[in-house]
């Protein structure tokens, strides 16, 4: 069952949101709804694990990015959609890894691109990869890797809860990966643009805290991949 919460000080449109979403049935119907009218009840939830959530940045009190950054602390990794009046995110909102920013007032027209993306966001975190270590099979969720890198014949996979090293060519992992965001920054290395914290002229800053190289010849293309990317994630570009 997917979890949603919906965060915002407005009772009206707290119904409106509801509406959208029946009509849309996400996840074939398989899914909570909750709604909070502050940061503080949200932050107050311990009994439910949200794998999305909308949250209004606009709200008295405790706004939503403070909101998300306390969440982020928590270690919540829901995706997150902020809803606003204003239409030009700030640099504050890319801190807490946002997956989309809505411009109110929503609509089912507006948000015939939007909301089928978001759902398959979740969906996508959902997914794993299967990878053979050495006589052991691990299956890996997609969205903990941080980056692989090439060590001598083998591959090393970086995740937030270890290294896991495979036979498997770059090449190949790369196939599986690309569609989720991955992208080399140089030959050695393949990064999860989606856990990608800060970008230097010839460096990137993982959520992790490691510094990886970007090598000169990947450098326009990388920084192209990902400034598409994250504009994309803010719904930006359509």
């Amino acid at each position: 069952m997917i979890e949603i919460a919906v965060c915002d000080d407005d009772k009206a449109f707290l119904k409106e949101i509801d509406t959208i979403l029946k009509k849309q049935n996400p996840f074939g119907g398989k899914y909570n709804l909750t709604f909070f009218q502050s940061g503080m009840a949200l932050l107050k939830n311990t009994k439910i694990r949200f794998d999305l959530i909308f949250l209004d940045i606009q709200m008295p009190k405790l706004d939503g990015i403070k909101t998300a950054k306390f969440l982020r602390e928590q270690g919540n990794n829901a995706v997150l959609v902020f809803l606003t009046a204003v239409s030009i995110p700030s640099t504050e909102t890319f801190k807490v890894a946002p997956f989309r920013y809505l411009v109110k007032p929503l609509t089912q027209a507006n948000l015939s691109e939007d909301l089928p993306e978001i759902f398959d966001e979740v969906i996508r975190r959902y997914q794993t990869l299967l990878i053979k270590c050495g006589e052991r099979l691990h299956e890996i969720k997609i969205s903990a890797i941080l980056y692989l890198t090439i060590n001598h014949k083998s591959v090393d996979i970086v995740t937030d809860s270890g290294r896991f090293t495979t036979k498997e060519t770059m090449r190949e992992l790369e196939q599986k990966l690309s569609p989720f965001g991955f992208v080399h920054s140089h030959k050695s290395y393949l990064i999860n643009l989606n856990r990608v914290s800060a970008l230097k002229r010839l460096s990137v800053t993982m959520e992790s805290g490691e510094e990886l190289p970007i090598s000169q010849p990947k450098a326009v293309s990388f920084r192209k991949s990902f400034i598409e990317y994250a504009e994309r994630k803010v719904g930006i570009l359509k």
